[in-house]
């Protein structure tokens, strides 16, 4: 209830709404059908307006075929849908990922990144995330408190990338981890690249890398 009504008049963000229990589901359906928000034994109720967000592990229509999901729920929340690929498909988004978890494990914005490793850029490049987001966030804060074991990186299984994919791919986390640790400065990304300036911009033209991004205001 108190998340409900902290979003009043904002947006409220139901994560894995696949698992949502019955009961939770038949008041967020009251809610969204008369605009009230009611307590479990009040028959009466405050006036609630707030957009609803939802992220789902599995296809939310399997759950209502299974039971797991009310149909009429499920029709209220299918306005408009975002299909996320997972990690695996988008790989060129790790080190941009990777860098933002990591900034925000560390104890304060001008902390020092713990050292890059040829593991950890491996694993980045290889790994195929199947626990997509969430693991590659634990990964990262397990790098930035200096947690992670050598052992458990070198095991990963053998690269199915060719040589030349794996080239790009490390080149471009090296510019993306180099952008974050600088801000974006320009001046400072290309002393700690040793590259001249032209270079520099040629790379981030061919890997699609937006400078602006790792800027802070």
């Amino acid at each position: 209830m108190s998340q409900i009504e902290a979003a009043h008049k904002g947006t409220l963000f139901l994560d894995d709404a696949d698992r949502l229990p019955l009961p939770a589901q038949s008041r967020l359906m009251q809610l969204l059908d008369d605009g009230m928000l009611r307590g479990r034994f009040a028959g009466t109720g405050r006036p609630i307006d707030i957009k609803i967000i939802t992220s789902c592990r599995s296809e939310l229509l399997l759950a209502v075929r299974e039971g797991r999901f009310r149909e009429d729920l499920y029709y209220r929340l299918d306005i408009a849908r975002l299909v996320l690929p997972p990690l695996r498909d988008r790989k060129a988004d790790l080190p941009l990922l990777f860098g933002h978890f990591v900034q925000e494990a560390l104890p304060n914005a001008t902390a020092t990144w713990p050292d890059m490793t040829e593991g950890v850029r491996r694993r980045l490049v290889d790994h195929d995330w199947p626990g997509n987001a969430r693991e590659l966030k634990s990964f990262a804060v397990r790098f930035a408190l200096g947690l992670l074991e050598t052992p458990a990186i070198e095991g990963d299984p053998a690269p199915t990338l060719s040589l030349s994919e794996r080239a790009r791919m490390y080149e471009e986390s090296v510019i993306r981890e180099v952008l974050i640790r600088c801000k974006g400065d320009v001046a400072t990304a290309v002393h700690d690249l040793k590259l001249p300036r032209k270079t520099f911009y040629d790379k981030l033209t061919r890997h699609g890398i937006d400078i602006r991004h790792f800027r802070r205001k």
